[in-house]
């Protein structure tokens, strides 16, 4: 279940990769995250726990794919998917092998 209305803006990381676009839309003035909306409902805009997917899909939004999480949640799901490593006890992208 793709998200298909507006979505957030892609921004340029400091190393040159990009950071994927999330569904967005707009809860009482205050743009919130598709998929933490599908998730928590009208308590997205106050809670600060984390919408994770299973599938790491950002535009996903199937709530069997989706679950909630704090930030260190995030990270260790991250870790063990292999999106992130970890060196010298912090977090740090996979280089992306060029070719």
């Amino acid at each position: 279940w793709l998200w298909r209305g507006r979505k957030s803006g892609r921004t340029v990381r400091k190393n040159g990769g990009t950071r994927e676009q999330y569904g967005a839309l707009r809860v009482h003035g205050r743009s919130v995250f598709a998929h933490r909306f599908a998730l928590f409902g009208i308590a997205a805009l106050y809670r600060k726990d984390k919408s994770l997917h299973h599938c790491d899909t950002p535009l996903c939004m199937n709530g069997r794919h989706l679950f909630a999480g704090t930030t260190s949640d995030n990270l260790r799901d991250a870790e063990d998917k292999g999106r992130i490593v970890r060196v010298r006890g912090r977090f740090a992208r996979k280089p992306v092998a060029r070719t």
